[in-house]
């Protein structure tokens, strides 16, 4: 019977056969699935603790938002006119406002920058793993970013 030869992996130390090295693009190098699985579990606590920081936020401005209309109700108890369908539509506006903001500001992020080297092409950073690369936008080549395989998506010169 032939053992498989154990490699230390670089990042934790520990002993792995070495068939179980994974290319991971985090790293930029080959690592043990222990190390694969323990930065994919804190990816997603990260993740977690931003939804959670959102809402939190969230919250706070719905209050924020409760309050200022609980004040303009008082005011028209004390007999300031103030209508309470132009409050409500000032607010229904500003959310509106707010929506839109927050959706532009995410299809800037999703956009993709890229330098224009000449006139057919341009330094191209990959979202998905930032490897850098020069794509041809008359041949729209390559298709494909040659480190991860994800594809070229949209972007702004």
């Amino acid at each position: 019977m032939v053992e498989e030869v154990k490699v230390t992996c670089k990042i934790c130390g520990s002993s792995v056969e070495a068939s179980q090295f994974v290319l991971d693009h985090h790293y930029k190098m080959m690592a043990c699935p222990m190390c694969i699985r323990d930065r994919k579990s804190k990816q997603k606590k990260n993740v977690e603790k931003q939804t959670e920081e959102q809402l939190v936020v969230a919250d706070a401005n719905n209050e924020e938002n409760i309050e200022v209309l609980r004040s303009d109700a008082s005011l028209g108890e004390i007999g300031v006119t103030n209508s309470p369908t132009t409050n409500e539509e000032d607010v229904d506006i500003e959310k509106e406002y707010r929506k839109k903001l927050i959706e532009r500001e995410k299809e800037k992020e999703k956009a993709v920058r890229a330098v224009r080297l000449d006139d057919e092409k341009v330094k191209y950073k990959c979202p998905k793993c930032k490897y850098e690369f020069v794509y041809n936008t008359v041949k729209q080549a390559p298709a494909r970013c040659p480190y991860c395989s994800d594809d070229v998506k949209e972007f702004v010169c």
